[in-house]
């Protein structure tokens, strides 16, 4: 055999023993970005998210939003939904990364867009 050959011979054993040991099972629904959550500080009382982390340890990809505060809430989708701290100054708000590793979901919708706030109470004075 000629050297080209060979050498034509080796690379093609190489790539085919590189897909051999890629991961083609891991399921879609890992794959989910960070980038599919906008998450904005616009509103009145916005604040910088206090905890995000994308964890793929069980059968799909989660992601987990916390915000602390007195009045804490979570607004998703531009105000469609608001999560409240009910008073313990704590919000923890998960999604999970759908079957096809294209959006974020929770709380029986999309989530395309979050932003963290604090409300601010209205208080007369004196009391």
């Amino acid at each position: 055999m000629r050297a080209s050959t060979i050498s034509l011979l080796v690379l093609s054993l190489l790539v085919a023993a590189e897909a051999s040991m890629r991961d083609d099972s891991r399921p879609k629904c890992k794959s989910c970005t960070a980038n599919l959550v906008t998450i904005t500080t616009t509103g009145a009382g916005a604040k910088a998210m206090d905890w995000d982390e994308i964890n793929e340890n069980g059968k799909c990809a989660m992601r987990t939003f916390i915000c602390m505060g007195r009045n804490a809430n979570i607004e998703v989708n531009g105000g469609d939904g608001v999560i409240d701290d009910q008073g313990t100054g704590i919000v923890i708000f998960t999604v999970t990364c759908n079957e096809d590793g294209t959006a974020w979901g929770g709380a029986g919708t999309e989530v395309t867009q979050i932003e963290l706030a604090l409300k601010v109470s209205k208080r007369r004075v004196g009391e």
